[in-house]
């Protein structure tokens, strides 16, 4: 066979738009398909940041009858908090930290996102990125493990499971922070 002229452009436009059509799949399959959080939803992070959140605590602090869930505690709503008051080098940091976890899957050759795995896939799943993950990767999963836990040993709701007793000051002052984030929250003025 001869190619033409009209061949080749034809071939060309069909992989230019089997290239297009194959890319709008994978965006919507790496950004659609998150529940969206209602009511009682996040301030400053997307639907997708927040399930990754939530999946993440979810794994991290299931609780027990010795320790409370994650997310009864609330850490995803004080991240959300944290994020929502940070600047926008911390918001972009955290939001990155979100996206590969979320993606991680990805690169240990399982087609799949973090938040749809259930939790003990997930917490195997940490495990192998810690074991095996590239670099970067196992910098983000301990990141967000350390961020999770910190802002859960920080809320006062545990203190007696972990016997301690709070700060010794005579008098505690409000977090501007969280006063405003609340009134965001409850469809007040900041």
């Amino acid at each position: 066979m001869n190619p033409s002229r009209r061949n080749l452009l034809t071939g060309i436009l069909g992989a230019t738009g089997f290239a297009a059509v194959l890319a709008a799949g994978g965006y919507a399959w790496l950004e659609t398909g998150y529940p969206e959080p209602g009511a009682d939803g996040p301030v400053f992070l997307s639907a997708k940041e927040w399930s990754v959140l939530r999946a993440l605590i979810e794994v991290l602090l299931p609780g027990d009858e010795t320790f409370p869930p994650g997310l009864e505690l609330g850490v995803h709503r004080r991240i959300d908090m944290e994020a929502w008051a940070a600047d926008a080098d911390v918001r972009a940091e955290l939001r990155a930290l979100l996206q590969i976890l979320e993606h991680s899957p990805l690169l240990l050759g399982r087609p799949t996102r973090f938040s749809g795995l259930v939790p003990q896939l997930r917490a195997t799943l940490l495990d192998d990125i810690i074991d095996h993950g590239p670099d970067m990767t196992v910098s983000a999963v301990l990141i967000l493990k350390r961020l999770v836990h910190f802002i859960a040993y920080a809320n006062p709701e545990v203190w007696l499971f972990i016997g301690y007793e709070g700060p010794l000051v005579d008098v505690v002052h409000p977090d501007p922070a969280q006063i405003a984030y609340t009134n965001i929250r409850e469809g007040r003025a900041p």
